[in-house]
């Protein structure tokens, strides 16, 4: 596969901490990459560091071959799409305004909305069953439906790379499934998806491609049956997990702490 989305080598420090070291990463076009590790892996850092949002302090990052560095930042934001982790939102806008700054990066500010602005919006509000919540104030939101509304906002831009951090946090079971569905279509559509995830059960489901990180470090990156590998589970989480297979799909549940 061809990937676009490449870091290389990527080392983030804070002060004296290295909490990624010599990051390798790809995403390609139509595929679902689940980022997993236990907590202060460094997944959230990587993500950040494809995003643009930090800068590496080593390494490069690089879209279609040309560094991030190099393209202007409009155009960066038109081609990936950053769902920030627990993303608050402080001013009291309304569902359809917020969902509309997904569509800043295409947009001349100085004019209004066009034709196209108003279906993106309506269009992502849709995938994420919230059209119904469109005139409804953010701010008096439930933190599952906020989750969901900002995540339409991403889709609204949308673009050609989606890297969501933690999407269905804060959802009911069956709101991470349709997410999680949701993201497969896009990819089946030819969007590249980038995921943090905890929950290995989804994970095992839903992507296409693993990398594992723990502490700092990329310790696995390959097809979801080789990544979690009973092993490869024990020594990184610390835990069992049942394995099998259920409805022609792959399953995988934590069970006891190892």
């Amino acid at each position: 596969m061809n990937r676009e989305l490449i870091a290389e080598t990527v080392t983030v420090r804070h002060g004296r901490a290295e909490v990624l070291s010599h990051a390798d990463f790809g995403l390609g076009a139509g595929e679902v990459v689940g980022l997993i590790g236990p907590n202060g892996a460094g997944k959230t850092t990587l993500l950040k560091a494809i995003a643009g949002v930090i800068a590496p302090t080593l390494g490069t990052v690089s879209l279609q071959g040309r560094a991030l560095a190099d393209w202007p930042r409009r155009a960066y934001a038109r081609r990936v799409g950053y769902l920030a982790q627990a993303a608050v939102v402080h001013w009291p806008l309304t569902v359809e305004h917020l969902v509309t700054l997904g569509r800043l990066p295409h947009r001349d500010p100085f004019r209004g909305l066009r034709p196209a602005d108003a279906a993106a919006v309506s269009a992502a509000l849709a995938q994420v069953d919230a059209s119904h919540l469109r005139e409804r104030v953010v701010t008096t939101l439930s933190g599952g439906e906020r989750a969901r509304v900002m995540l339409a906002r991403v889709l609204a831009g949308e673009p050609r790379f989606l890297l969501a951090d933690e999407p269905g946090t804060g959802l009911d079971p069956a709101h991470q499934l349709r997410i999680m569905s949701h993201l497969r279509d896009l990819a089946r559509r030819g969007c590249g998806v980038v995921v943090v995830l905890h929950d290995l059960t989804l994970a095992t489901r839903f992507c296409d491609r693993l990398v594992m990180l723990d502490g700092g470090r990329v310790v696995a990156d390959g097809p979801v049956g080789d990544v979690l590998s009973a092993g490869h589970v024990r020594s990184v989480f610390g835990v069992r997990c049942v394995t099998g297979e259920y409805e022609g799909e792959p399953l995988l549940v934590p069970w006891a702490v190892a």
